[in-house]
């Protein structure tokens, strides 16, 4: 049967690559095309890096304003008699510094946003790892299927060649030559289309990944070992670990930070210093510069915020208002974690029955299909009752195939909301196996 197998897989993709060449991928390098194609992770690159360079150079909030300013005056006189006529050129630099209580939560916010960006982006990678997998192991799932529906094809096809010689031969009638002939019909048309399905699942993969064509082979099986986790221990240690759970964490003491900085800011005082030099020419460009440096120091103190119900106030109070909505934000985030973790649990569990029933009934199935073949053969079977259990075999075959896939999409996602490894969770598994 394993001979048999391997046969319909080589048949299979010699007729579906035909004398192309075509490469094996891996998960691990679908996965790694998939990052470096996708356009989402190219923005939150580009994002990054605006919040890392702003990270990187926390001192430009404290760095002085700077003004270099150069002009040039023109008199034109309305009289005869009036002086003018000449232009009088200027040049001064400036200098101002800006101090502020909240220039350190500011500061404090802007390291807390490049963070949270890190976590964003890595939360994005996990994602996308995650839906890149279950497209693998789909398209491995696809292609497991075709073989059911070639074998099927194969076997309906053999039956057609010994119905047609047994009606040529006068031992069968036309009405069960016929019904022969419209099964393995049926099987072909069934075939082509699963190959259809396969082909556009195929190319959709490859556009995902930035591949140009579909000659590519998937190295990988659907089938995995048993996992039995605890969902108490494993929720209670890895629901917080998460990078979009640490990012609305994040957005917690990010606002807060930014809620102090804009109290301080509007309520505390602020003191700026400054410092002023020039210079001025005729037209002879005979340059004066002043004779003092003009410097001044003023120190602000607001009132409005200080004031309720003002403009400034109901800001304050709105920044304050957002610490809070960030935190019920992160609590409601962490439970909703904590349970989909426990749903997962729970469902592995009954996905893993399933599939022993699963393939307990295409044990049923295959023997009750080699007994009926028999049976047909020697006369003691209708082509009707031999019809419906082929069927049924093929059926438990997909079924099977179904139920393997469902049980490793599930064994992804559940390792996707822990964060770690497919290896990783088994090594977390107390039980392992059929």
């Amino acid at each position: 049967m394993m001979f048999r197998r391997w046969c319909c897989l080589f048949f299979f993709l010699t007729a579906f690559l035909g004398a192309q060449e075509f490469s094996v991928i891996t998960l691990e390098e679908a996965v790694e095309l998939a990052l470096k194609a996708s356009v989402d992770i190219k923005k939150n690159a580009v994002e990054l890096g605006l919040a890392k360079t702003n990270a990187d150079n926390l001192w430009a909030q404290l760095f002085p304003s700077i003004n270099l300013t150069a002009g040039m005056n023109y008199n034109i006189p309305l009289l005869r008699a009036a002086p003018g006529g000449n232009p009088a050129y200027s040049a001064s630099a400036g200098l101002s510094l800006y101090f502020n209580a909240g220039l350190p939560h500011a500061m404090k916010n802007i390291t807390l946003a490049y963070q949270q960006k890190l976590l964003t982006a890595e939360d994005a990678r996990r994602l996308l790892s995650l839906n890149v997998a279950k497209d693998f192991y789909s398209l491995v799932a696809l292609e497991q299927n075709l073989l059911v529906f070639e074998n099927a094809k194969i076997l309906a096809e053999e039956q057609m060649e010994r119905d047609t010689a047994a009606w040529r031969s006068g031992y069968k009638g036309e009405l069960e030559y016929l019904q022969g002939r419209l099964s393995a019909e049926r099987a072909a048309l069934d075939y082509e289309k699963a190959l259809a399905g396969y082909r556009d699942a195929l190319a959709e993969f490859c556009a995902a990944l930035g591949l140009d064509n579909t000659a590519i082979r998937l190295s990988g099986t659907v089938e995995t070992g048993r996992i039995v986790p605890d969902p108490e221990k494993l929720a209670g240690e890895y629901a917080a670990r998460r990078p979009d759970i640490a990012a609305k964490r994040h957005e917690v003491e990010r606002a807060a930070a930014e809620e102090k900085q804009k109290r301080l800011s509007a309520k505390a005082p602020s003191l700026t210093l400054s410092a002023n030099w020039g210079a001025a020419a005729a037209d002879n460009f005979s340059w004066e510069g002043d004779r003092s440096l003009g410097a001044s120091i003023r120190l602000s103190i607001p009132v409005n915020p200080w004031i309720p119900r003002t403009l400034e106030n109901q800001a304050l109070q709105a920044a304050s208002a957002a610490v809070e909505t960030a935190s019920l934000d992160f609590e409601d985030s962490l439970e909703k974690a904590r349970r989909e973790i426990h749903r997962l649990c729970a469902n592995l569990e009954t996905l893993w029955n399933e599939r022993r029933l699963s393939r307990l009934q295409l044990e049923i199935a295959r023997r009750s299909y080699e007994l009926s073949e028999e049976a047909y053969r020697s006369g003691t079977m209708s082509f009707v009752d031999f019809e419906i259990i082929r069927s049924r075999y093929t059926e438990a075959r997909q079924g099977l195939l179904s139920g393997e896939l469902d049980y490793r999409l599930l064994v992804l996602e559940l390792a996707s909301a822990l964060n770690i490894s497919e290896a990783e969770l088994a090594g977390l598994s107390p039980e392992r196996g059929e």
